[in-house]
Parts: C-alpha cells; sequence; structure tokens
C-alpha cells in the first residue's frame, strides 16, 4: 500500500491558522489563508507519484493533508475523483472556479475536472487521508458502456449498497454489512475497491466458487467484475467503497478452443453452433428492438450427450431477466447434444458461452 506524504522534504509549507473561535477573527483568517495562497506553496504532481494501482483504465494514489495545511495540486489529463478515507475539512479551489467546502466522511467523493490543477486546503484539526482515482478512459467517448442488469446490487440489497457519486464515468457504491452478514448473488462491473474499515469478506460465486479474504483499511484494489454474494466473515461490521466503471464495458465471449485436441475442438465448435443457431431463431422481441446484454452461461455435457438441469448456470448476466431466460432456453432446446469425443477421459465437460446482445464481438478500448 503506497501512501504519498505530499509534505515530505518541504519544511517551508504554508500552515493555515487553527479555527477562529469567533466570528471577528474571520477577516483575518480570510487574509492570512489568501496571503499563504499568494505565497510559496507545496505542489504536487500526482501522476509522478507512487500509484496504489495502475492499469490501463485507471491511476489510484494515495495521499495525506496534515491539518491547517494547504497544497497545490498539479492538473491531470483526465477526469478524476477524490475519495476520503477519515473525516475531515477541506477546501478545494480549482484554478478556474469558485472555491468549494467539502466536509468529508468516510466514503465521500468529490468529483474533479480533468486537466485543471487546484489547491486542497485542509481547515481542519486532523489529517485528511485521500486517494485520488484518475480516469484514464474518461475522454474516450466511442466506447462501449455497461448495459443494465435485473442483478443490480443496489435494487437487489438496498439494505447493505448505497450511491455515494454517480456520474456517466462511474458509480460509487457504498457498503455496510453488520457481523456475519450476507447480500443475495449481484452482478459488479469492473472498478476499484476501497475497505473504509479492516475487511474479512468472500465473494461466493454461483458455482459456488470463493474469493475475496482480508483487506486492512485504506488498501486499494482493481476487481474484475463478476457475479456473486458477499459475506461478511467477521464478528465486526465493515464499510468499504466500490467504484464501478461504466466504460469502456470489456468481455469476453467464449471458451479458448485452441489447446484442446482436433476431435474435441470440433464437437465443442459443432455444440456452440447447434446453440446460436436455436438463440438466433428463438430471439425475444427486447432485443430485436436494440436492447443491449450479455449473458454467460455455463453448462455440463454428460458423457452420453445428455445434460441435467442443475448442470446449467448463470455465470454473468449483464442483461434483463427476459434475455437471460433466452440464453438459457437455447441451451435447454440445443440438447441432447451428441455423446462425447472417445478422446474425452472425463465422465463430462463444461462448457460456456457469450450471448451478445447488439453489442460487438471485440469491445473497443480493452485490449
Amino acid at each position: 500500500m503506497q501512501l504519498t506524504s505530499i509534505f515530505e522534504g518541504l519544511p517551508w509549507l504554508p500552515r493555515l491558522p487553527p479555527r477562529p473561535s469567533s466570528l471577528l477573527a474571520l477577516p483575518a483568517l480570510i487574509l492570512t489563508a489568501l496571503s499563504l495562497f499568494a505565497g510559496q506553496q507545496a505542489y504536487l504532481d500526482l501522476s509522478q507519484s507512487p500509484a496504489a494501482i495502475e492499469n490501463k483504465h485507471v491511476r489510484a494514489v494515495r495521499l495525506s493533508v496534515p491539518a491547517h495545511a494547504a497544497v497545490s495540486i498539479r492538473r491531470l489529463a483526465y477526469e478524476s475523483v477524490l475519495v476520503s478515507l477519515r473525516d475531515a475539512v477541506l477546501q478545494m479551489t480549482p484554478e478556474k472556479g469558485s472555491p468549494q467546502r467539502w466536509e468529508a466522511t468516510p466514503g465521500s467523493l468529490l468529483w474533479v475536472r480533468g486537466n485543471f490543477g487546484f489547491s486542497l486546503a485542509n481547515t481542519g484539526n486532523a489529517a485528511a487521508d485521500l486517494v485520488s482515482v484518475e480516469l484514464r478512459d474518461s475522454y474516450a467517448f466511442d466506447q462501449l458502456s455497461v448495459p443494465r442488469t435485473v442483478y443490480d446490487p443496489l435494487t437487489l440489497d438496498p439494505r447493505h449498497f448505497r450511491v455515494a457519486l454517480e456520474n456517466e464515468h462511474l458509480r460509487a457504491l457504498l457498503l455496510h454489512f453488520g457481523r456475519r452478514e450476507e447480500s443475495p448473488e449481484a452482478q459488479f462491473s469492473q472498478g476499484l475497491s476501497i475497505p473504509l474499515t479492516d475487511v474479512h469478506v468472500s465473494h461466493v460465486s454461483p458455482k459456488d466458487e470463493h474469493s475475496g479474504g482480508s483487506s486492512d483499511a485504506g488498501a486499494v484494489s482493481w476487481e474484475q467484475d463478476g457475479l456473486y454474494s458477499i459475506h461478511n466473515l467477521d464478528v465486526e461490521p465493515f464499510d468499504s467503497l466500490y467504484i464501478e466503471l461504466k466504460h469502456p464495458f470489456c468481455y469476453k465471449t467464449g471458451m479458448d478452443l485452441f489447446s484442446y485436441p482436433a476431435d474435441q475442438r470440433a464437437f465443442f465448435l459443432s455444440v456452440l453452433d447447434k446453440v446460436e443457431k436455436i438463440w438466433r431463431k428463438t430471439m425475444p422481441r427486447e432485443a430485436k428492438n436494440a436492447e443491449r446484454g450479455l449473458v454467460r452461461v455455463d453448462w455440463k455435457i454428460q458423457k452420453d450427450g445428455s445434460m441435467r438441469e442443475d448442470d446449467m448456470l448463470v455465470s454473468s448476466a449483464f442483461a434483463s431477466s427476459v434475455l437471460i431466460q433466452a440464453a438459457r432456453k437455447a441451451i435447454r432446446s440445443a440438447a441432447p447434444f451428441p455423446a462425447l469425443p472417445s478422446s474425452v477421459e472425463t465422465p463430462e465437460v463444461e462448457l460456456r458461452y457469450g450471448f451478445l446482445y447488439n453489442l460487438p464481438r471485440y469491445p473497443t478500448g480493452c485490449n
């Protein structure tokens, strides 16, 4: 976990005066603050600071602003968001614009325009602990956005999830789970997870696969999209923030068949071709009316080509219930399948297929 102290090696850092005890001192406070900002200041270039997370889509940096101190932050190329990890009283002044008071609480966010620097003054009596998240795809308007899903966590479980900030680029969800509490299965898009307290959780997939673990408060991690339920494994409640990216919408649709022997590869292709032909013939009206969606379905084929009902499950669903049912129905209607090739030594094989509704096979901005 990288934490950038913006005041290391800066003995000349201006300190703001303590909060006045009466309104009579307010003009002096303003004049003093103005003189500080007009004089020598600490400067921070977040693009050069050590990153807690950095990939093609985001760059996240931890930073700390001591009480009654001020800093000027150099402009970032893209839109960004500041996340507060604790209570703080801050004033953000953009290069072009009016000062904005931010009474931050754990998990609150402040949107920052791209290509504009700003000054940040901590007027409170406690240090501010922040995460800056730069969105490197914020200007790529040609990219796909995430389709709506019937498994939206906010709709399914408003007791554990609420929106902290939402715009055309992201949706930030605040999570609060009591001791040993769990959520229903929900679909999450790719994004950043930032625990606000220490957490010990398990993400349980439809296949009953468990992931997750323990994370310290303030740790920043990158999460791929997934359909799962969240289980608080601790006797203590936890709070966390999940920043979902609305674009680019990245996905893979099918299996990598090149590693299989030729006869097995031919078998898989024939099965998928049969399923797709039935799916296209029975396309629901919603899809014909340009409704978008992605449904990934995993299913197993037994040695004799049969398929049990409980051997089929949806592993990812950015789609409405109508589109999900159409994908499931196509697989059921295609069964039974031919018997497995003799080279298959296991009693069953598992296939995965992504059903794309009005989406390209290769999404832009995801290579």
